[in-house]
């Protein structure tokens, strides 16, 4: 099971000051990530441990929390897959045999991690957020589609009109 969203809201002014996504990890813990809502950024994670009731608390450093990738986000807080879903382990090996292989690829992965938390940041401000992740979605499937058939080529170009067409739509 994926990722469960809430908010923590200030009670004064009704904004929302946290996004947590919450998940049963395979060794049982429940995992909390912690995203501000302002910056699109992880600012920590909690564990907590259902068999001794203690909760340990991790700032982004200690918890050597990358960027949010809209991705991960798309695949396992809204369609509710785990972590290492075939979606997420079939792009991540594109990336790391393929993209990062050449040039142009890494340039691709480099801007990918600049945007992807500004991405995720504008479309949770969205109204329709569901609609949006799940049409993102179906975007990573067709590009995993492409990967699995070995047209490495038409998923790199289908990554990046996606890429292009959120880039234009959140953020320019």
């Amino acid at each position: 099971m994926g990722a469960k969203k809430s908010h923590s809201v200030d009670k004064n002014s009704g904004k929302i000051t946290q996004v947590n996504y919450t998940e049963k990890r395979s060794d049982g813990k429940i995992e909390t990530r912690h995203l501000n809502p302002d910056n699109g950024k992880y600012t920590g994670k909690s564990v907590h441990s259902t068999d001794t009731g203690k909760t340990d608390d991790y700032t982004r450093e200690e918890a050597a929390m990358g960027e949010p990738c809209y991705l991960t986000t798309a695949c396992t807080n809204f369609m509710e897959l785990p972590d290492n879903c075939l979606e997420l382990n079939v792009l991540r090996k594109f990336r790391d045999k393929i993209l990062l292989s050449n040039q142009s690829g890494r340039r691709a992965v480099q801007e990918y991690y600049h945007i992807a938390p500004e991405i995720i940041q504008a479309i949770e401000k969205e109204d329709d957020t569901k609609r949006i992740w799940k049409n993102v979605y179906g975007n990573i499937k067709q590009a995993v589609s492409f990967i699995l058939s070995g047209d490495f080529e038409r998923a790199f170009n289908h990554y990046q009109q996606m890429t292009s067409k959120l880039k234009n739509k959140y953020i320019d």
